[in-house]
């Protein structure tokens, strides 16, 4: 995007270093590797999982992860130009939002009672 956005402005360059996907080559030979999990899943990805006993356990804490993710990809969404000045759209992420944290504090509550 940067890129593109400097080449609008006519810019010139000698020289482009992309270092897009450092985390995905430094990462797994340190963290993942070692523990058995694949590459592709981020950092950290079997201490995450570690407390987790059961398969029903690890499906609520895979969902957790979800809700949580699409909370931030809401608000995202929401914070771009059109939307952040728009009360209806505004309204609708606060909306979403609530729902989002009410489901996500449902499924912590599920798990707890798995324990």
């Amino acid at each position: 995007m940067i890129y593109n956005y400097f080449l609008m402005q006519n810019a010139e360059f000698d020289l482009i270093i992309n270092l897009d996907g450092f985390n995905e080559v430094a990462i797994p030979p340190t963290h993942n590797l070692p523990k058995g999990v694949n590459s592709t899943f981020p950092a950290y990805w079997s201490d995450f999982f570690n407390d987790a006993s059961s398969s029903q356990e690890r499906e609520l804490l895979a969902k957790i992860l979800i809700s949580e993710e699409t909370r931030k990809d809401l608000a995202r969404r929401y914070s771009i130009t059109p939307f952040k000045y728009s009360i209806t759209a505004n309204l609708l992420w606060l909306i979403q939002e609530e729902a989002k944290i009410s489901e996500s504090e449902n499924l912590k509550l599920e798990k707890l009672k798995l324990k």
